[in-house]
């Protein structure tokens, strides 16, 4: 077994095509900037594999604030740290319908 270099496995997925770019964007240098829309991806497929759904059972229940911990972890405050881009569509969970 090769050992995986977190750095390595992370730049190196990017570094050729989209983080040059987007540490302009964003005012941050090559190597502070990473891409995270595998997150998104991955969540896909596992749900692409995982999620089964059967009669009324077809809903999907998330914590909004998720990323919120991992912030303060880091000891920064999520108001301050995270960018929320809002979907087009608003939907409300309604706790009794669930």
């Amino acid at each position: 077994n090769i050992p995986i270099s977190f750095n390595r496995y992370v730049d190196g997925h990017f570094i050729d095509s989209c983080v040059p770019t987007m540490s302009l964007f964003v005012d941050g240098q090559i190597d502070e900037v990473v891409l995270m829309n595998q997150l998104s991806l991955n969540l896909h497929f596992m749900m692409m594999a995982f999620y089964q759904s059967e009669g009324d059972g077809y809903k999907i229940l998330y914590e909004e604030h998720v990323i919120n911990s991992q912030i303060k972890l880091h000891s920064y405050d999520p108001k301050d740290a995270k960018i929320v881009i809002k979907a087009r569509k608003v939907a409300y969970l309604n706790l009794s319908s669930l």
